[in-house]
């Protein structure tokens, strides 16, 4: 009985070693790919887009409609497909310049396991205590969420204001049309609300866990 035990205590320790080199050796992979990585913020290139591009852009859009009905047009028709087109264009103009202007982060994700990767994205979030001895990996993570999510908005926000230019379009008729693109103009904004508390949680997370200066950097041991 005593040789027995031994011997299954033997086959399960050096299994459960292998498992935990292979996780130090992942860490220690991803860890290296990441240092000195700093992924660029999407915030001035989305800001320029909500504030200035989009803003042009439904002004010259609108300003067609409002001509078109002067010219004979019905006005809920002219002005909701101005609005519409302007829509679909500010959000292939703001994909277009998101894409060009950032290169995607280091792909060290390709060295976790799905296990690691869930527990990068709990730590980002907020639902898991923090690992200080991954940061690297960690703040490269929260860098890659946030410009993923501010990447994809120009979608929904385009989306959003074409849903606008439906729901102008349908206002005189009213029916099922109207209450569909109302229903659909409200997911598309609580979809937008839950990106943005993707982006409020990695912001937040990498103010708390800034990159270390180069004086301190020289300075550690």
């Amino acid at each position: 009985m005593t040789s027995g035990d031994g011997t299954a205590g033997d086959a399960a320790g050096p299994g459960a070693g292998s498992v935990a080199d292979d996780d130090a050796r992942r860490w220690a992979q991803a860890e290296q790919r990441a240092a000195g990585v700093v992924v660029p913020d999407e915030w001035p290139v989305l800001r320029r887009f909500l504030l200035v591009e989009l803003p042009i852009v439904l002004v010259v859009c609108v300003g067609l409609g409002v001509l078109g009905a002067l010219l004979g047009g019905e006005w809920p028709e002219s002005i909701g497909t101005a609005i519409m087109v302007a829509g679909l264009v500010g959000m292939i103009m703001g994909v277009v310049r998101a894409v060009r202007r950032h290169p995607n982060p280091p792909a060290v994700r390709l060295f976790l396991t799905n296990d690691q990767r869930r527990q990068n994205q709990r730590q980002v979030t907020g639902r898991e205590p923090v690992d200080v001895a991954h940061l690297n990996v960690l703040r490269l993570a929260a860098g890659g969420l946030r410009l993923g999510v501010m990447r994809t908005l120009y979608t929904p926000i385009g989306l959003e204001v074409m849903t606008v230019g439906n729901i102008v379009r349908n206002l005189h008729r009213g029916g099922w049309g109207l209450a569909f693109y109302i229903a659909m103009g409200v997911a598309l904004l609580v979809l937008l609300l839950v990106s943005i508390r993707q982006v409020r949680r990695a912001t937040a997370f990498l103010r708390e866990h800034p990159e270390p200066s180069p004086e301190s950097a020289e300075a550690s041991p």
